[in-house]
């Protein structure tokens, strides 16, 4: 985000409050201002002429080059954000381990740990709508979500959200069959993912004026609510009170 120097503004902060972190910037070739950030961070460079048209393809080929680029130098967790957004919160790196560690998974086969994600279009009543902006998780476990496998659009016409389709591939991947159905995906949420609130990471978006709630509240929607990190532990105790008449797949 050349705005303001947003994304080499928040790399350099987050060059100072994580000084023992190794920070990716995963984008394409021809980008301008590139020079600035040798110092900074690791730099992987894209063609996006390579990549296959449709929605959703340029951000799983970008987000995979980056979490290739992590395993290659040996990390054991990754975090994967955009390069318009910003965490302002200090701790959040020391916050995500600590609650992957103190959620871990059981007897959930081909999945080393949780994928934490945050309530920002992580989205109760669409079917698999996990918020595709955030992944934290073991580098294993974010490799497989961000796979690289592009996203067809002819086979996938009749679920237009690349972030559903992330997650739908996903559980393919792994071996998670599929149900289309409210009680699968609130299973998955339990036992595969965590989600956390946005707000207590500190995100901060300018792209739509800051408004990292914008669905909560009056101005929101039924069918456009969110899970919030009280509904996932509601959720995961089996206690969260859903209308089924709700659903949608889309």
């Amino acid at each position: 985000m050349h705005e303001h120097d947003f994304t080499a503004y928040t790399i350099r902060q987050y060059r100072r409050i994580f000084p023992k972190a190794t920070i990716i910037l995963s984008t394409w070739k021809g980008e301008s201002g590139l020079s600035r950030f040798d110092d900074l961070c690791e730099v992987v460079l894209s063609d996006a002429s390579r990549v296959p048209q449709g929605y959703g393809n340029l951000q799983m080929h970008s987000s995979h080059e980056g979490v290739r680029k992590a395993e290659r130098i040996g990390a054991k967790y990754v975090l994967k954000t955009r390069s318009d957004q910003r965490f302002g919160n200090n701790f959040l790196l020391q916050s995500l381990l600590s609650f992957h560690s103190y959620f871990p998974l059981a007897n959930t086969s081909n999945q080393v740990g949780r994928l934490i994600t945050f309530s920002l279009d992580t989205f109760l009543y669409r079917v698999y709508g996990v918020s595709d902006m955030m992944t934290f998780g073991r580098i294993e476990d974010v490799r497989n979500f961000w796979s690289g496998d592009y996203l067809d659009p002819v086979n996938n016409r009749a679920q237009p959200y690349p972030e559903v389709q992330y997650c739908v591939n996903f559980l393919h991947r792994i071996g998670e069959s599929i149900e289309w159905t409210t009680e699968h995906y609130l299973k998955v949420l339990r036992e595969r993912f965590l989600v956390l609130d946005a707000s207590a990471l500190g995100l901060s978006w300018p792209k739509y004026q800051s408004l990292e709630n914008r669905w909560s509240g009056d101005r929101g929607l039924a069918h456009l609510e969110q899970i919030s990190f009280d509904k996932w532990l509601a959720n995961k105790s089996h206690s969260l009170c859903v209308d089924p008449e709700m659903a949608t797949e889309t």
